[in-house]
């Protein structure tokens, strides 16, 4: 690697290191949201997501990358170096099409949204997270219109998960899966006794005995995925 290829690339890489702490906090917080937090908190923890992630958008959208990225495509760049440069142009673009206003507001919406959620559920009362529905659809559509699309409102969001998807392809897809997909579904009941047989697991487990804390599977109703760095999802 020449020295003026490694320059650029730690610099660009910096903003995304920066990029992904704040991530990686917003994930704990959001971890604990789902967890153990006191249904109190939930004011002070949506604006504590809030500030994390429009400083992580901050680091996303850097008026310095773009310069980055255009230096770096005149070097003689690997085949992984030329996908890294690919998607971090893709991200960056993406990214730039919204407001840092709206990602605060679409983050704390959607945590308190999520609080509300699990207190309507366990009520059996739905008209209690309907405005919270609301909103949510609302900022959606709004994202998408901001991301751009040509057919279906939803591929400017699938692209977020799958990029190039779209919903004319997912649709004929999901119809012919979703018989046999049913039936393999386990039962709730099913779900809750194999997180519980996990944290018993866990509890018992050589690795967990440097620490007397909780476990990180605790007994939800609703399973969740958060990725707390690269290398770590529950």
């Amino acid at each position: 690697m020449s020295p003026a290829k490694d320059h650029l690339l730690k610099k660009l890489l910096l903003f995304y290191e920066e990029k992904g702490m704040y991530d990686s906090l917003s994930q704990f917080l959001e971890w604990d949201l789902e967890t153990y937090m006191p249904s109190s908190g939930i004011e002070f923890r949506s604006r504590n997501l809030r500030y994390l992630q429009g400083e992580s958008h901050k680091r996303a959208t850097s008026r310095k990358i773009p310069s980055l990225l255009s230096a770096l495509k005149k070097e003689n760049l690997t085949l992984r170096e030329k996908a890294l440069v690919r998607e971090m142009e893709h991200d960056y673009k993406r990214e730039t099409k919204l407001p840092r206003s709206f990602v605060r507001t679409f983050s704390s919406t959607v945590s308190k949204a999520m609080h509300t959620w699990r207190e309507a559920k366990e009520k059996n009362d739905f008209a209690l997270f309907a405005p919270h529905l609301k909103k949510l659809v609302t900022l959606c559509r709004k994202k998408a219109d901001f991301f751009g699309f040509s057919a279906h409102p939803y591929d400017a969001l699938l692209d977020l998960f799958e990029p190039g998807m779209t919903v004319a392809t997912v649709e004929p897809l999901f119809a012919a899966l979703k018989t046999r997909l049913t039936h393999l579904s386990p039962s709730p009941s099913f779900r809750i006794q194999n997180i519980s047989k996990k944290n018993s697991a866990l509890k018992s487990s050589p690795k967990w005995a440097f620490t007397r804390r909780t476990p990180i599977f605790p007994n939800r109703r609703t399973p969740f995925v958060l990725a707390f760095t690269p290398l770590i999802s529950v």
